[in-house]
């Protein structure tokens, strides 16, 4: 039996294969279009975002729920003798406090739940970073030493396809807060403790080359990293996004997946993030 299991939600992006590979435990984000209600994964990605723009409108994201979170950690503590949770910042999606009332509504469970201070495509890199340490039967201690050594490392940007989605969730004044009026120009965005702006190009392709370097430069030059992709239904660009990555920077491993909900009801069809992590601490181990 592991000592550890990592649990997350699915906002973190990690594809299922991903999840039987790492052994790291998703519960299932929500949304709502209208009066209805959905789970992460009961919409395929194209059908998601083909419904937000032939509705014009975003789905509320509400994040994983309470009783999500306590069948994670229920096949979590099946799996190992304690559960790491490493959720989005809040400020991105309430599941914070969702992990943590369900860890309150247990008899003392061995359970940790962490905000990290990384979103999506970043903390999915974060959690494959973590994986190989839960899985050789690492204590909680030396993961969460390891947690402490990548995560100023960790960083995750966004190039959206156009502003829309994110003026419509109210998130554009602390953008333009960060970078100036945008103006017809494209932003790149950090989904971190918070979305704010990080630069701004004149072109969507020169966004995404731009992404490519600050992301590289922020998990480190020469440094091995994993990178994430996701992608709001535009796989075209992810897949060149991950080439551009793979030429300039030294990337171990390359993960490809969806955008979800709780940030794609806010960035919009057509987004592209990048994640990225050291594949292991800096300062050893």
């Amino acid at each position: 039996m592991q000592r550890v299991a990592l649990v997350t939600d699915s906002s973190a992006d990690i594809p299922v294969s991903m999840q039987h590979e790492t052994g790291v435990i998703v519960a299932p984000a929500r949304f709502g279009f209208d009066d209805e209600m959905f789970s992460d994964g009961t919409l395929t990605s194209s059908a998601f975002y083909a419904r937000m723009a032939s509705e014009g409108a975003a789905p509320r994201p509400f994040g994983a729920s309470e009783a999500a979170f306590a069948e994670a950690f229920r096949r979590a503590l099946e799996a190992a003798e304690s559960a790491l949770c490493l959720v989005t910042p809040f400020d991105v999606s309430p599941t914070f406090t969702t992990a943590s009332a369900a860890v309150v509504a247990m008899d003392d469970p061995p359970i940790r739940v962490l905000n990290p201070g990384v979103a999506s495509a970043g903390l999915c890199s974060l959690m494959t970073a973590l994986s190989p340490y839960a899985r050789a039967g690492q204590p909680m201690e030396v993961l969460l030493a390891a947690i402490d050594l990548l995560e100023p490392y960790c960083d995750t940007l966004f190039v959206p396809a156009s502003t829309r989605w994110l003026a419509e969730a109210g998130r554009l004044p602390l953008i333009e807060d960060r970078i100036g009026e945008i103006a017809g120009q494209t932003p790149i965005v950090r989904a971190g403790t918070r979305i704010t702006g990080v630069s701004l190009e004149e072109t969507h392709s020169a966004a995404i080359e731009r992404a490519v370097q600050i992301a590289g430069l922020r998990a480190g030059d020469g440094t091995q990293i994993i990178v994430t992709i996701t992608h709001a239904d535009a796989r075209e660009t992810a897949t060149h996004v991950a080439d551009l990555l793979q030429r300039r920077w030294n990337v171990v491993r390359t993960i490809i997946t969806e955008l979800s909900a709780t940030l794609g009801s806010q960035l919009g069809p057509g987004a592209v993030g990048i994640g990225v992590s050291p594949a292991r601490p800096v300062r050893g181990d």
